[in-house]
């Protein structure tokens, strides 16, 4: 990449994160941002994506983890061909490399930022969290669990306990397991089709389950996310 390229690039990020962490303290421009451009955006790109059988979130991780893996093994080589200017090539590759990861986390900030920092449950419900007892609580964990023990034998299981229902199915089930709120919280209706199983799914949730758990502790609240913001 020229040095030209990488200026521009470094420049567009540098506004992009200015206006990001300028604007994130406004909820009225997060709103705004989320639902006139970026939700209409992803459930139209859910529902395009949605057109195939195979995930295209995992397509494009794998994509970009094997990429990064054939760049990075050809930075020696670039650096050592690079006579008389071996540290400026480092530090250009250098470069390229924080640039690519901060554009990587611009593009959460863009998804799952923005939704953080948007009306929240409570907000959009009017279901306000109240101050509670200790024994309220209990009796309130108690009914769930008692609930969730009259279903137990609902799940088909084998001679260990362990679930046999048909992986493929509860996926394909996946797009209407909130229509039972629907009606009652019609904001939760994220409408960019069900869910797709993973083929690398154990190594995938390695590497998501700690950048979605760093946006929960630096935002504090699930916003406008819904149970249907998921890869497309």
């Amino acid at each position: 990449m020229s040095r030209r390229a990488l200026c521009r690039w470094c420049i567009a990020l540098a506004v992009f994160f200015a206006a990001y962490f300028i604007l994130r303290t406004s909820r009225a421009a997060m709103n705004w941002l989320w639902y006139g451009a970026v939700l209409p955006a992803e459930q139209w790109l859910g529902r395009l994506c949605g057109r195939l059988t195979l995930s295209v979130g995992e397509v494009l991780i794998l994509t970009a983890v094997f990429c990064a893996i054939l760049w990075l093994a050809n930075v020696p080589r670039r650096i050592i061909a690079a006579r008389g200017r071996r540290w400026g090539m480092a530090l250009r590759l250098t470069l390229t490399a924080l640039c690519a990861v901060l554009t990587v986390y611009a593009g959460f900030c863009l998804t799952w930022g923005i939704g953080y920092n948007t009306d929240g449950f409570q907000e959009k419900s009017g279901i306000h969290a109240r101050p509670s007892t200790a024994e309220t609580l209990a009796e309130v964990t108690a009914y769930f669990a008692k609930e969730l023990a009259a279903c137990a034998d609902d799940v088909p299981r084998d001679e260990s306990g362990v679930c046999t229902l048909d992986r493929q199915a509860v996926l394909n089930r996946s797009a209407s397991a909130l229509d039972v709120l629907y009606d009652e919280f019609p904001f939760l209706r994220a409408e960019t089709g069900g869910a797709k199983g993973f083929a690398c799914s154990r190594a995938l949730h390695r590497v998501l389950l700690p950048l979605h758990r760093r946006a929960e502790r630096q935002h504090g609240q699930s916003g406008g996310l819904s149970a249907g913001h998921c890869m497309p």
